[in-house]
């Protein structure tokens, strides 16, 4: 599995309430399709309505998030997605690696919520 793949996963199973914003924490954003890994911050801008600082903001802090996560996952990666949603929010069926990884995105999504809260950004919740 790439870490696109993994990412796609992890995103769909966050929670919907903060969905762009945690699409955002992947790196990614939806389109039609699902979602597309972003190139760069405009096209975060013009797909989520954001102000461009704040798509960069976003933006830079994913392309760290996806460093992290690209460090402490084996390549290829041997597992599938979280095996339901619920697993993934209570914790169960989890390698060491998805685990970490899991802690990374809550981490990712308090952080982005907050930078939501300071800089007076729409967010739901």
């Amino acid at each position: 599995m790439t870490l696109q793949k993994l990412l796609d996963c992890v995103a769909a199973d966050l929670d919907p309430a903060v969905d762009y914003r945690a699409q955002l924490c992947s790196g990614g954003y939806r389109t039609p399709n699902g979602i597309k890994q972003a190139d760069n911050a405009e096209q975060v801008q013009r797909a989520c309505g954001l102000l461009l600082g704040d798509a960069n903001i976003i933006w830079k802090a994913a392309g760290g998030v996806a460093a992290e996560i690209k460090s402490l996952i084996p390549d290829p990666l041997d597992t599938e997605c979280f095996a339901s949603a619920s697993d993934y929010s209570k914790g169960e069926n989890l390698t060491p690696a998805k685990a970490q990884l899991q802690t990374i995105i809550r981490h990712e999504k308090q952080r982005v919520r907050l930078h939501a809260l300071q800089n007076s950004l729409p967010f739901e919740r």
